[in-house]
């Protein structure tokens, strides 16, 4: 494919399927070590398409932005 797409919906496992409301499986923040672990992914499916696009929708409070901003300095 031309696009390269990858989103980050967190690793809250506790609360993924056991959960009261739907948002609570997005409730995480992402470690610099786990996002970390995904640059050498990121950084092939880039080369391979010509266009990538990194999603995060942790987004319960606020986690993706902050999830977005740590990948952006470790990619730059």
């Amino acid at each position: 494919s031309k696009i390269g797409y990858v989103r980050f919906h967190g690793r809250n496992s506790a609360k993924w399927w056991q959960h009261e409301q739907a948002y609570e499986r997005y409730d995480y923040s992402y470690t610099p070590q786990e996002l970390s672990e995904w640059l050498p992914k990121i950084q092939k499916l880039d080369s391979m398409a010509e266009k990538s696009f990194i999603f995060a929708n942790n987004h319960w409070r606020g986690q993706a932005v902050s999830t977005i901003r740590q990948l952006r300095m470790m990619l730059d």
